[in-house]
């Protein structure tokens, strides 16, 4: 099925069964018309990016993190920032091949929403015109389980659309979807600063991807 995606303008693809519309230029997908929450008010969409290849062969894994960042709410692409490069670099390090999806438990950037003031206006015919300004804060906040829970249901169909062998976790927050696959969890990327210690930590992660890819194929 052809839509036309209003966050990049261009002819995607609706993904059976799912609320996924994908778009092949870029390798991104969106959730369709999702207001499961108060979030979709505040950022654009982003889903999944699953068109990923490290070395060609071996099983597909899907890469949950947290929520969708300000880089990403402008390019349009999950990990595309600074967590994008340090999640790349690991794969570099990783010698067994893997296809892999992107994505976040989130596909909305988290922030909190406060009503500032709200002005009433009367028309000339008496009808009743209520202007409400907000303000928003606390952009990049974690989720709270509530918007974990609506958007868990996305997450679920895009399992069952990619069918992954496994599912990777990058931070603890990540961990509060549930699966019946085989699991791995990585270090939360947004988390590691200096130069040295993210070296020497993606080195670490990806030596614990590398055993688990190594206990897939066993």
């Amino acid at each position: 099925m052809h839509v036309r995606t209003t966050q990049q303008d261009t002819v995607g693809y609706r993904i059976p069964g799912t609320d996924l519309v994908y778009n092949s230029d870029t390798g991104t997908s969106c959730w369709r018309n999702c207001k499961r929450c108060f979030l979709h008010i505040g950022t654009r969409r982003i889903a999944v990016r699953r068109d990923g290849t490290h070395r060609n062969g071996g099983p597909r894994l899907l890469f949950i993190g947290k929520y969708s960042g300000s880089t990403e709410s402008v390019t349009g692409i999950p990990f595309s920032g600074t967590s994008g490069r340090i999640l790349e670099y690991i794969f570099s390090q990783v010698d067994s091949p893997f296809h892999y999806c992107l994505t976040n438990l989130l596909g909305c950037q988290t922030f909190d929403v406060r009503r500032v003031k709200q002005e009433t206006d009367i028309d000339e015919e008496g009808s009743v015109d209520e202007n409400v300004t907000y303000e928003y804060l606390n952009y990049g906040r974690d989720p709270s389980n509530a918007e974990i829970n609506a958007c868990s249901g996305h997450i679920t169909e895009l399992i069952s659309s990619y069918k992954p062998r496994a599912i990777v976790y990058l931070g603890p927050t990540s961990q509060n979807f549930h699966t019946n696959l085989p699991t791995c969890s990585l270090i939360d990327i947004d988390k590691i600063s200096s130069k040295e210690y993210k070296v020497l930590t993606c080195k670490k992660e990806a030596r614990k991807l590398t055993l688990f890819l190594d206990g897939l194929n066993t």
